[in-house]
């Protein structure tokens, strides 16, 4: 049977940025990939045209993350909040409840839901993943939702990568090489102009000026990425030798709240690869 796996990130281009070579990976081994946006991404942008005219961002992020999601061919849905404005409320819980149901076969639901850790990032991230969390708890629960079928048992939850500290700190219990599909992960950022060559470097006061053609944004991209390979390297490979610098890594940490099954189904998705290779 072909495996689902969903990701749940709280804007577009969350998920590309963290987990896109993991569903690369998963894509590559015939699974079925999801993703979600919880918000339409309508605030993150300093144009006046877009302050202005938030649907008008909306839409552009909609397109830009149809277009990276195409890809790999994974499905892209978004949940249509705006962005800024997620709270941990009945509606919205309700409508992540039937959201992962619905996602896989009837019953059983997606087998991996990958998303953000528990109270880090801003505040749609904390409360996207607080949502995830809360469905979790009711999947099982055939008087809540009833609309959508139970599921027959949790999928495996798991978190990508991050650097917070605060709270305690992501613990890398699955290392996966990406390097066979990093070309496409690039590609797949890339695809966010509005995000990594407008928004994000005027929010983090980067003095480079986004470059025009595809093969300067791919570089650029990779350049960004492996800054936080090495970054990242130090603080969850501890023990390892120095970083190739031709080697590409996503790590990530397998929640308690979901099946307790854990890191064999996770790497199983993607062809029975060792969580050390």
């Amino acid at each position: 049977m072909t495996s689902t796996v969903l990701f749940i990130g709280s804007k577009p281009g969350e998920i590309e940025w963290n987990a896109a070579g993991f569903a690369a990976l998963c894509r590559k081994g015939n699974a079925s990939v999801h993703f979600v946006s919880v918000t339409d991404g309508s605030k993150s942008h300093y144009e006046r045209k877009y302050v202005q005219d938030p649907d008008a961002l909306a839409r552009r992020r909609y397109h830009e993350a149809k277009t990276s999601s195409e890809i790999i061919d994974a499905e892209y849905e978004l949940m249509g909040l705006p962005e800024g404005e997620v709270f941990v409320n009945l509606a919205n819980s309700e409508e992540m409840i039937r959201l992962l149901r619905n996602t896989g076969p009837e019953g059983k639901g997606p087998d991996i839901v990958v998303t953000s850790r528990l109270g880090v990032g801003d505040r749609d991230q904390r409360y996207c993943s607080q949502l995830v969390h809360d469905a979790f708890s009711m999947l099982r629960v055939a008087s809540m939702c009833a609309d959508t079928p139970y599921l027959e048992r949790l999928p495996v939850l798991a978190y990508w990568g991050d650097d917070y500290v605060q709270g305690g700190a992501f613990r890398p219990d699955v290392r996966i090489d990406i390097t066979p599909v990093i070309d496409k992960k690039c590609e797949m950022i890339a695809s966010f102009d509005s995000v990594v060559f407008e928004w994000m470097p005027w929010i983090k006061g980067m003095p480079e000026t986004a470059p025009e053609d595809e093969a300067g944004r791919i570089a650029f991209v990779r350049s960004l990425l492996e800054e936080e390979q090495v970054k990242r390297h130090r603080s969850f490979d501890k023990g390892r030798d120095n970083p190739d610098p031709l080697i590409f890594v996503e790590w990530y940490q397998i929640s308690e709240y979901g099946s307790c099954t854990g890191i064999d189904d996770f790497t199983a998705i993607y062809g029975n690869q060792s969580n050390d290779s």
